[in-house]
């Protein structure tokens, strides 16, 4: 049985409301604290990192080097240097093809970049929906 509402009971619903809405927004405000330091520790290891990626970044064009110069070595056996040369900067080629490929397909899009393209059909749709007009 629920008893009639008393003049008092304004007030303190109003006051529980507001203490929710406080609680609520310093709930956000401790959320978004952690998510910075979360990302600064991020960076922190991104940078950490930095220098141990870099050398192996640099060791790694230094062996494709030298295995696309023994490709040619080899195949000059088989075939005219000049031949062999073409071949083995043609397998490079295609190898760096791929993984370009494969690294773009995989990565994030930049709405700026694509908005920058005039013939990208997906900033022409956006731009006419907008009613802006084109020049």
């Amino acid at each position: 049985m629920q008893r009639a509402p008393r003049p008092g009971d304004a007030e303190s619903t109003w006051s529980l409301v507001s203490g929710a809405i406080t609680d609520v927004a310093e709930l956000a405000s401790t959320e978004l604290q952690l998510a910075k330091l979360g990302l600064d520790d991020a960076k922190r290891e991104v940078v950490r990192r930095a220098p141990a990626l870099a050398v192996g970044g640099v060791m790694l064009l230094i062996a494709a080097v030298f295995g696309i110069v023994g490709l040619s070595r080899a195949l000059e056996l088989v075939v005219p240097a000049w031949a062999a040369a073409l071949l083995a900067g043609l397998a490079a080629a295609m190898l760096g093809g791929v993984g370009l490929w494969i690294g773009l397909r995989r990565g994030p899009t930049v709405p700026a970049l694509a908005s920058a393209n005039p013939t990208n059909e997906v900033s022409d749709r956006a731009v006419r929906a907008s009613g802006q007009p084109t020049t």
